[in-house]
């Protein structure tokens, strides 16, 4: 049983992964920021040290690889072209976002301490719903996003936020508790609504992905596929066109680019090949920790002053790429192996558990972030968030229930069971 600092510590927690959207929607009614982020983050980390349980995390694969990645992370500070930074950088990512799976392991001792988790995540989808019904707009290029959010005013961060609670919804639907189903219901119906507006085509493909395999692995199969059709068919329906002809231009060449939108969009894929190639070359020339955390735009700018070329200093759109060149390539192993630990666990600890009644809930966790983990490794190929939370808040669920149910007694197989 948790104690009562656990418990503290998890209810800290919960406020503060919701904290952003209530700061975002409180500065805009009421003019004010209640500073919900501020008090509960130290709230979590005088929890979390004085736990006992600091690094709980370390009991899993998932949890090793992360912490590794996070010390090699500040140790390619040293390196970096920028120390300061990459210094900055760092001291806003790792306390906040990186050791989010460390403070989730070290409070959540139950499976229903996971639960607690899932439920404040699902409240900040709720959060962001409202956000895109009333402030979400069109920018200039027709894509959907939040201008005056300062987490989502990108149509792609906001696509890859939507996919994020698209898999936690997912988590409700599979309960037995009705309440928990038809918010589970709203939280999809609203994301699938507005993935496709952002036209974010990393996001799409990811999202298509996650309802794929959600059909092949339900006993339901045939009313999956027509449910599926006709919400697809809704969507469509009220999705702009020039956005659709965006999501449909995957490789289009200069040649073929009839209208402005393919235009576009070719221009968009050439910018991307480009820096994805300059990424790639900082990852060959400092293979080991990098060119430092955050420097990949400063880098490529400079780089080409130097050679007199205007680059523009943006990120590299690959969060791997992201990754290897910024940290090196010993920290692109650690990222992608905790990736890969992850959806081989969770797929393993959903296939010994889907068809036990008494482990509905172990079954339907290790479900969403088995999908999930499926569907961010995709999306990771289409946009650099090496420094976001999304990831660790994924690899935080998972953590805790691996914890929770090796201390029920529940272990996960070594290999797939068979079908």
């Amino acid at each position: 049983m948790p104690t009562v600092v656990q418990l503290a510590g998890l209810g800290a927690l919960s406020l503060y992964l919701i904290s952003a959207w209530a700061t975002d929607l409180s500065y805009r009614f009421l003019g004010t920021k209640p500073y919900i982020s501020v008090v509960t983050g130290i709230l979590v980390f005088l929890c979390f040290i004085i736990s006992g349980k600091a690094l709980a995390a370390l009991r899993t694969t998932t949890g090793k690889l992360w912490f590794a990645l996070g010390i090699w992370m500040l140790l390619s500070i040293v390196f970096s072209r920028w120390r300061g930074g990459s210094f900055a950088l760092m001291k806003e990512y790792f306390p906040k976002q990186h050791l989010l799976p460390l403070y989730m392991a070290a409070f959540s001792v139950t499976v229903s301490n996971c639960r607690t988790l899932l439920r404040a995540i699902t409240v900040g989808g709720f959060f962001m719903l409202a956000s895109c019904i009333l402030f979400g707009a069109a920018d200039e290029s027709g894509r959907f996003t939040i201008p005056t959010n300062m987490w989502l005013n990108g149509p792609n961060d906001l696509a890859m936020q939507i996919l994020l609670f698209l898999g936690f919804a997912l988590f409700w639907i599979r309960q037995s508790n009705r309440v928990g189903r038809v918010a589970g219901t709203i939280l999809m119906a609203g994301g699938f609504y507005f993935m496709p507006k952002t036209g974010s085509r990393g996001g799409m493909i990811s999202a298509l992905v996650l309802v794929a395999l959600w059909i092949f692995f339900s006993k339901k199969r045939i009313q999956m596929i027509a449910a599926a059709v006709t919400v697809g068919a809704a969507v469509l329906l009220v999705t702009p066109m020039q956005t659709i002809q965006r999501l449909t231009t995957l490789t289009a060449d200069e040649q073929t680019a009839n209208t402005e939108e393919q235009q576009k969009a070719v221009s968009s894929q050439l910018e991307r090949q480009h820096l994805l190639q300059a990424a790639l070359g900082y990852m060959v020339r400092y293979p080991v920790f990098g060119i430092g955390p955050g420097e990949f735009p400063d880098a490529i700018w400079e780089d080409g002053k130097k050679e007199g070329v205007h680059e523009a200093s943006l990120g590299p759109h690959n969060t791997y790429a992201q990754i290897g060149a910024e940290c090196g390539i010993p920290g692109l192993a650690m990222f992608a192996l905790a990736i890969l630990a992850t959806i081989r666990s969770s797929y393993r600890l959903y296939r010994a558990t889907a068809d036990k009644p008494d482990q509905t809930l172990v079954a339907a966790v290790s479900f969403s972030c088995f999908l999930l983990m499926v569907a961010f490794a995709i999306d990771l190929f289409f946009h650099h968030v090496a420094y976001s939370g999304n990831i660790g808040v994924i690899l935080g669920v998972w953590i805790c229930v691996e914890n929770a149910t090796t201390r029920a007694g529940i272990e996960i197989p070594a290999k797939e069971q068979s079908a």
